[in-house]
């Protein structure tokens, strides 16, 4: 507990900086996942990029919740994570140099499917919502991650428009679910104790 405690406390020093998880680890929770999943096709445009888990288990660290990222903070293999430098707060009160990763350019509705498939499958990595939950059928919503995608493409394919405006309202939709889920997660914890349930509601 006393370690514990002591890593939190480092972790709220510096809002950016991420501890790594060990190589085996997340071989390990894709592993698990793989062969709770073996239908789903990891790639690299889809699979969650390392770093991605390593913030998302950071943010769990600090604040006991899973937190809205942007698209753009939504990580794939493929991406090439280059740092630039900036500043960061200390507790102290101090300005002091750190190295922020530069977001990525979320290039079009099929990279905005994949980046929230890789939030989701994040999420699952981390045992914070399964992706598939054992009682899950075909249009089924209740809050696991297969439920929330699939919901998804079925509104994506009922909204006509040009493809910019497809782009648009899957990134504003995605965005304003994700956004409350988190935002319930962190207000109403007795209502909606485990990220699947505020996802369900």
């Amino acid at each position: 507990r006393q370690f514990k405690l002591t890593q939190r406390l480092r972790l709220q020093e510096d809002p950016h900086k991420i501890p790594e998880i060990q190589s085996t680890d997340f071989s390990d929770m894709r592993e698990r996942f793989v062969t709770a999943h073996p239908d789903v096709v990891l790639t690299e445009r889809n699979e969650p990029h390392k770093k991605l888990v390593e913030k998302a288990d950071r943010d769990l660290q600090v604040h006991g919740v899973c937190q809205f990222y942007e698209l753009s903070e939504c990580r794939v293999r493929r991406d090439k994570i280059t740092p630039k430098n900036g500043f960061s707060k200390s507790l102290d009160g101090l300005l002091k140099a750190t190295e922020v990763d530069e977001e990525a350019i979320v290039s079009g509705e099929e990279d905005a499917l994949n980046r929230i498939t890789a939030f989701l499958i994040t999420c699952s990595f981390l045992n914070i919502n399964s992706y598939r939950s054992s009682t899950y059928t075909e249009g089924c919503t209740d809050g696991c991650g297969l439920s929330y995608i699939s919901t998804l493409h079925e509104f994506r394919a009922g909204f006509s428009g040009t493809e910019e405006q497809k782009f648009n309202f899957v990134v504003l939709a995605d965005r304003k679910i994700r956004k409350r889920v988190a935002k319930l997660c962190q207000d109403k914890r007795a209502t909606y104790p485990s990220f699947q349930s505020a996802m369900e509601h």
